[in-house]
């Protein structure tokens, strides 16, 4: 199954993803290189730019949002990395995720 994510005959679900980072003892971030940064970087700039409404609040509602985007972007490519490294690892303590 893995040759044909390799040959992008298919592509792996989140949770295979997940499974295989676990497997190898890396994170997600890791696993998908520049890939993830490019998507992070994508979807911030989605939000940020263009004011999108998302769940009832735009970007300009949420002032910490608002910084820690202005914030992201003054990073480089190791940076933007290491802090969505960061963001992975609190995500996964459950006393910081919502809900």
């Amino acid at each position: 199954m893995i040759a044909q994510y390799e040959n992008g005959k298919h592509t792996p679900k989140i949770d295979t993803l997940n499974h295989i980072a676990d497997a190898l003892d890396i994170s997600l971030t890791d696993l998908l290189g520049s890939d993830i940064l490019n998507l992070a970087d994508s979807v911030i700039g989605l939000f940020a730019d263009s004011n999108v409404q998302y769940l009832g609040t735009s970007a300009s509602d949420n002032p910490q949002e608002e910084f820690l985007i202005s914030q992201f972007r003054e990073l480089n490519d190791k940076g933007k990395k290491k802090a969505t490294d960061y963001v992975d690892d609190l995500i996964q303590i459950p006393k910081y995720k919502k809900g």
